[in-house]
C-alpha cells in the first residue's frame, strides 16, 4: 500500500490564495495523503469560505489553532505535526502551488532509499513580473556549511521529512526565520538526505527581498529581535558542536552586523545585547573590523553620530 503523507498547511485571512494552493493538492498524481489546515485566527468570511471550499474533499481536515496557543504560523505548523498520521510529512504554505508530481516524485525516492528526507529545488515566482525569476540550490557536499553560508536553501516547502525523524519541532518564540532554524536543527540530527533535481513547486514571491542578506532591512522591532535570536542561538550550537568553522563564523558576523546598525539607529533595546554578543565573541580575524564597530556603535549610542561605522565591505 502507498504511503500515506500529511500536508501542513497553516492560513491566515487568505482563503483566496488558499484555494488555489488546494487546487494544486487535489491534483496531485499521488493520491494517498492527508491535507492538515490549521487556521490562525482567520475571521469567520474567510473560515466559511474555506470550509465550503473543502466540504467535498474527506482527505482535507480544518482545525483552528488553540485559543490558549501563541498565534503564528510556527504554532500552527506544530498543531499540525501533532494530528499528522502520514509516514511523511509535507510542509506548504498557503499561497504556494504544488507541481502535479511533488507528491509522487518525492514519495518514490524516500521509500525505495529510505531516506530521512528528500529535498527538491522550487521555482521562484514573481507576482509582479509574471515569470519564474530563480531557482534554489538544495544539494552540497558539506549540507550544514552550506546551509549557514546561504549558498543552500530549502525554506520551508522544499523536504518531504519521515515523520519518525522530526523530533526538533518550530521554535514557536520566533517570528522569522523560522524555516531556516527548523531545518538547521533537524539537519544537525544528521538525516540520510536524497535530492532531487527538478522544481517541484511555484513559490510566490511579492517583491520584497527575504533572503538572510536583507532581512536586517524590515525595520521592526519584533522581526530584528528574532533575527538576532535564531543567529546567536545557531552560532552557540554550532560552536558547541565545534564545528563552527572560520567561513560560518565569518558569515554569523556579517550578518549581524547590519542586524545591530537597524536596531541601533531605531534605538531599540537589542542593540547592547547585540554588541555585546559580538564583542565577547569576536575572533582575532575580524578584529580589526570590529574595531569600527566599536567606535561606531559607542559614537552613536551616545553623540548620535558615527552610524555610517556600524557597516563594512566584505
Amino acid at each position: 500500500m502507498d504511503s500515506l503523507i500529511s500536508i501542513i498547511i497553516p492560513t491566515y485571512n487568505r482563503a483566496h490564495f488558499l484555494k488555489e494552493a488546494l487546487d494544486s493538492v487535489m491534483k496531485q498524481t499521488y493520491s494517498n495523503w492527508e491535507c492538515i489546515i490549521v487556521d490562525d485566527g482567520s475571521n469567520e468570511e474567510n473560515i466559511n469560505n474555506i470550509l465550503k471550499f473543502i466540504s467535498y474533499e474527506s482527505r482535507i481536515k480544518f482545525f483552528k489553532r488553540p485559543l490558549n496557543s501563541k498565534k503564528g504560523p510556527s504554532t500552527c505548523r506544530n498543531f499540525g505535526l501533532k494530528n499528522a498520521v502520514g509516514k511523511y510529512v509535507q510542509f506548504f504554505d498557503d499561497d504556494d502551488k504544488m507541481y502535479r508530481n511533488l507528491l509522487k516524485d518525492k514519495v518514490d525516492l524516500i521509500d525505495d532509499k529510505k531516506y530521512d528526507v528528500v529535498v527538491s529545488p522550487l521555482d521562484f515566482f514573481s507576482i509582479e513580473k509574471k515569470i519564474i525569476t530563480n531557482v534554489n540550490k538544495v544539494f552540497s557536499n558539506n549540507i550544514i556549511e552550506s546551509y549557514v553560508l546561504g549558498d543552500i536553501s530549502w525554506y520551508v516547502s522544499g523536504p518531504l521529512w519521515l515523520k519518525s525523524f522530526v523530533l526538533e519541532y518550530f521554535d514557536e518564540s520566533v517570528q522569522t526565520l523560522d524555516d531556516w532554524d527548523f531545518n538547521l536543527r533537524n539537519i544537525y540530527n544528521n538525516p540520510n538526505i536524497g535530492f532531487l533535481e527538478k522544481s517541484l513547486l511555484l513559490y510566490n514571491i511579492y517583491g520584497i527581498g527575504d533572503s538572510l542578506g536583507t532581512l536586517a532591512q524590515l525595520g521592526d522591532e519584533s522581526q530584528l529581535n528574532s533575527v538576532f535570536y535564531v543567529y546567536k542561538k545557531h552560532f552557540l550550537l554550532l560552536k558547541k558542536m565545534k564545528i563552527l568553522n572560520h567561513k560560518m563564523y565569518f558569515r554569523f558576523y556579517i550578518l549581524l552586523v547590519p542586524v545591530l546598525r537597524e536596531c541601533l539607529l531605531n534605538k531599540y533595546k537589542i542593540s547592547s545585547e547585540i554588541f555585546h554578543f559580538l564583542k565577547i565573541n569576536i575572533n582575532r580575524d575580524l578584529f580589526l573590523k570590529f574595531i569600527k564597530v566599536f567606535f561606531g556603535y559607542y559614537t552613536y549610542k551616545f553623540f548620535n553620530k558615527g552610524y555610517s561605522l556600524v557597516k563594512f565591505k566584505v
